[in-house]
């Protein structure tokens, strides 16, 4: 489920490259990735597409920011220390691209007032428990069903916390 493009804007082709590799293979980025090492090509791109999020090298930044049309600017500094300039929000380049990610989602979400389960595509879980008293009542027949019955559109877990229950059925084959 792609959600809109990142593009990443920065003239080290090699770390953009990588970073947007990265980024591509994680399950919890919704978003297609685009790359850039100049600033034409990527406002030729944006003439015809929309960039939700433009990762943009702070270099190249500061030569036309008022013409980007992305939801969310983010600059890449090459310096540690770079606080957040007035309207726009900076990541420190070198750091993990893991924390890049989570810094991209969570600016992201701050900017556009979504959550960041409202783009990751996650869902909240649900508990389902079934208890009963009463021994040979059908209980763990009945979560089994339940059970394969929601796996159909959804990922289930099931749980069993009475003893040696496993064995009373003859499809688990299991061997010790």
């Amino acid at each position: 489920m792609n959600s809109g493009v990142i593009a990443i804007c920065d003239k080290e082709e090699v770390y953009a490259k990588r970073l947007m590799e990265y980024l591509d293979k994680q399950e919890s980025n919704p978003f297609s990735m685009q790359l850039f090492t100049t600033l034409e090509k990527m406002m030729q791109y944006e003439e015809k597409n929309k960039i939700e999020i433009l990762l943009i090298a702070d270099g190249l930044s500061e030569k036309k920011t008022t013409a980007f049309n992305s939801q969310c600017m983010i600059l890449l500094s090459d310096k540690r220390e770079q606080t957040d300039r007035a309207d726009q929000k900076v990541i420190y380049k070198y750091q993990s691209s893991e924390l890049i990610l989570k810094e991209i989602l969570y600016y992201y979400a701050e900017q556009t007032g979504k959550s960041r389960n409202a783009f990751t595509g996650k869902q909240a879980k649900k508990l389902i428990g079934i208890y009963s008293p009463v021994h040979r009542c059908l209980k763990t027949s009945f979560a089994l069903t339940l059970g394969q019955l929601l796996a159909n559109d959804r990922a289930v877990l099931y749980l069993n916390f009475e003893g040696y229950s496993v064995g009373k059925f003859p499809f688990f084959n299991l061997k010790t």
